[in-house]
């Protein structure tokens, strides 16, 4: 399974936009995910920019199907 998380790590960083062109940013949002056992807990916020406040907040919990390796990257492919 790492093998194939590295292939499709590959195909996600081709999508990677190093351009500025995305004109006034009006919106940020901070994101994070933790795994327990066979569940990944998410949660993302986001806040109006440059006030901060919070536009809006979500989380999910999900049963994992794949396991979670730590360190898995490109970088040891």
């Amino acid at each position: 399974m790492p093998a194939e998380a590295r292939v499709i790590q590959a195909e996600l960083a081709k999508r990677v936009r190093l351009e500025n062109d995305f004109g006034p940013i009006r919106t940020i949002a901070g994101a994070d995910i933790c795994f327990d056992e066979d569940e990944a807990i998410a949660g993302v916020v986001v806040f109006s920019y440059p006030e901060l406040e919070v536009m809006e907040k979500v989380s999910a919990r999900l049963e994992v199907k794949y396991p979670y390796i730590p360190g898995c990257s490109l970088m040891e492919a």
